[in-house]
């Protein structure tokens, strides 16, 4: 009997396929968190529209909700623990796999570990190296801080409280030295010092003469495990090695872990003994640069993506607050909310000056790039500019040429330069840059006035640079002024819209340009004018008579000064609204002419000056009747009427008598 074979199933192409198509489905399911990460990754690369990364973005935050990452670092653990590697963290597997912990207890403290930072997020594996990491590769210029690191100084009787920015970004010093001057400072930590911030911030000290910075630290190193590093004796020979007068030091991010006490009992991380012990390791740890009479500055860990991993971190930043506050040498930067987007969540990029966005956190949600490093570094440096003192040295210069001395210009121009400089404004919501013109040969401790320098409609920050690079470069050196050319958008008109979100300008001014340039340069307190044409002029003078006490001159150049004269023109309705009923009131209250008609006496606290051409038809009748009403008000002011138009002619022309006005009321003696 003959017994027929079943037909044999061929593996056809199209079968081929469709298990390629289903493995591969499954796969990027698995890994879906790297594949949106992978996908923004090529958005950002690409330069995409805003639109574009902002979906990239809200979807790598849905697939966060569905616990995928969770997935795959319990995977990863229990591959740990079966491969019985020793892991720094912990994890519920402890308390189901007691006897396999116990075998992977590191012995050695040279030996590999695997990490992970808590429960949620792991950190990259250690180098094969634990050597601290000095170098410093080169990197182009990116955006910097968002923040406010200092008040803007104003008259007691006029205070406005808006103006000045929380300080509770510094934990309060008992008896602290109320101003250190380092000259030899020494940068530890673990990786946030050893990449990111501590590259960036080592690299802009060594921009100052007269100081020596050293950094040094060891990859996957914190407080919570001795057995693996211990850091006392580490600072101690680090301290002993460099003798530094200053200190700066970043530790946490491989913290959030359970901890052993002597009695080898486990305390959870954020539990009540969890936090006592780590502040007493703290507290030991700082009493080692204490005991020398090191001013130590203690840099808080800022948000990170994994919401779990997040809230211990957060802890761990105040257990460190807490204890550095209560410390006589130790100061402590709360950075939590510096990379953050507008509502103080995790944001993975930033745009630059140009606009394009630029990753700022690594692809772990922990870690920073060269960017955020950089963006962090200024923020560093604005917070603890009220009590530090750094020797001055020019900052790198602009684009080609504009840092470069000019032959053309005349002797004066050799004793000036140029700087370019950027950060991120909270208030716009994006990047901005602005051009710092200033005196070169400066004496040790010297300080200098600063003069704002405004561009009209249609242009940017880059406008008086193109059109009067050398003059500006001149006026700096001849006059002993800064001179800084700020943004103000196209039609932003210096004003913060009731109607256009992100038009705050105003509040970018007065609170983030001011202190952001304050802290960047030597800059004399109290000591600030304003001018600019057209639209600038209009915002020099409603800036001033807006924010009494912040500047001592104001000055316009063809200015727009009566704003409600032009309620069609120039987009001004796309920032006020449109000029009719109750809105006309916000029209004068944003217009130079309404304002010094209704607060006549803020004007004789300020030096005033006016300039227009005859043949200017737009801002002639406005300057006019500007001028006409300050007579009638009896205030002490100078005006200028010369021929031109209105025009870079006219105002490169003008900008001569404008600097030296300004410098007359800057340098001399105060009322």
């Amino acid at each position: 009997m003959t017994v027929k074979n079943k037909k044999e199933r061929k593996l056809t192409p199209a079968k081929v396929l469709a298990i390629y198509l289903i493995a591969f489905s499954l796969v990027s399911f698995h890994e879906l968190s790297r594949v949106t990460a992978w996908l923004e990754g090529v958005c950002l690369k690409s330069e995409a529209a805003p639109e574009t990364l902002a979906y990239c973005n809200a979807l790598r935050g849905f697939v966060r909700t569905l616990g995928l990452d969770g997935l795959v670092a319990a995977e990863d653990r229990v591959a740990a623990l079966a491969r019985k590697l020793p892991e720094i963290g912990s994890s519920g597997l402890e308390q189901a796999l007691p006897e396999v912990v116990a075998a992977t207890v590191p012995q050695e403290k040279e030996q590999k570990v695997v990490q992970s930072a808590g429960d949620e997020q792991p950190l990259p594996e250690p180098p094969k190296t634990q050597t601290p990491q000095t170098s410093e590769p080169e990197t182009d210029k990116l955006p910097s801080k968002p923040a406010e690191p200092r008040p803007i100084p104003e008259k007691a009787e006029e205070q406005n409280p808006e103006l000045t920015p929380p300080q509770a970004s510094l934990a309060p010093a008992v008896a602290a030295p109320s101003v250190i001057k380092p000259r030899r400072v020494l940068i530890a930590g673990d990786s946030t010092i050893l990449e990111g911030f501590g590259v960036a911030l080592q690299r802009e000290l060594k921009k100052h003469d007269g100081i020596s910075v050293f950094r040094e630290g060891t990859y996957s190193s914190g407080l919570s495990r001795p057995d693996y590093f211990d850091w006392q004796p580490y600072l101690t020979g680090l301290v002993k090695k460099h003798r530094p007068d200053l200190l700066v030091i970043s530790l946490g991010a491989n913290d959030p872990q359970d901890i052993l006490d002597e009695k080898r009992k486990r305390h959870h991380a954020m539990s009540e003994g969890w936090n006592a012990i780590y502040a007493d390791r703290t507290r030991a740890l700082l009493a080692i640069p204490g005991a020398l009479g090191i001013p130590t500055i203690w840099v808080g860990l800022p948000v990170m993506e994994k919401e779990g991993y997040g809230r211990k971190i957060a802890n761990i930043n105040k257990v460190v607050a807490d204890v550095c506050g209560s410390l006589p040498l130790c100061r402590f930067v709360d950075t939590w909310e510096v990379l953050a987007d507008e509502a103080g969540a995790y944001r993975t990029y930033q745009e630059d000056a140009e606009g394009r966005p630029v990753r700022i956190r690594a692809k772990d949600g922990i870690h920073l790039t060269e960017a955020g490093g950089r963006a962090l570094t200024q923020y560093f440096l604005g917070a603890v500019q009220p009590y530090l003192q750094w020797p001055w040295e020019r900052p790198e210069t602009g684009p080609a040429g504009a840092g470069k001395d000019s032959a053309e210009t005349g002797p004066a121009s050799i004793s000036s330069s140029v700087a370019k400089m950027t950060f991120f404004s909270r208030a716009r919501n994006k990047a901005t840059g602005y051009f710092a013109y200033l005196p070169k040969a400066m004496e040790k401790g010297e300080v200098f006035p600063v003069l704002y320098l405004l561009h009209g409609a249609w242009d940017g920050y880059t406008a008086w640079q193109e059109h009067a690079d050398a003059e500006l470069r001149t006026l700096a050196a001849r006059h002993r002024i800064i001179i800084v050319t700020p943004d103000g958008d196209e039609f932003g008109w210096y004003v913060d819209s009731p109607v256009k979100p992100g038009n705050e300008i105003e509040t970018f001014f007065m609170k983030e340009l001011i202190p952001h340039v304050e802290a960047n340069f030597p800059t004399a307190p109290d000591r600030r004018g304003v001018t600019g044409l057209s639209m600038g002029g209009h915002g020099a003078m409603v800036l001033a008579l807006r924010n009494p006490g912040v500047f001592l001159s104001a000055s316009s150049m063809s200015g727009i000064l009566d704003i409600t004269k032009h309620p069609e023109q120039w987009h001004i309705k796309d920032v006020l609204g449109p000029y009719e009923g109750e809105n006309r009131r916000v029209w004068a209250e944003h217009s130079a002419f309404g304002l010094a008609s209704a607060y006549p006496g803020r004007l004789n606290a300020i030096s005033l000056l006016a300039s227009v051409s005859l043949g200017d038809q737009w801002a002639l009748p406005d300057n006019r009747a500007f001028h006409s009403l300050l007579k009638e008000l009896g205030v002490k002011h100078e005006y200028h009427e010369e021929e031109g138009g209105h025009d870079w002619a006219f105002w490169t022309a003008e900008l001569p008598r404008h600097a030296g006005f300004h410098a007359k009321a800057l340098n001399g003696p105060r009322n």
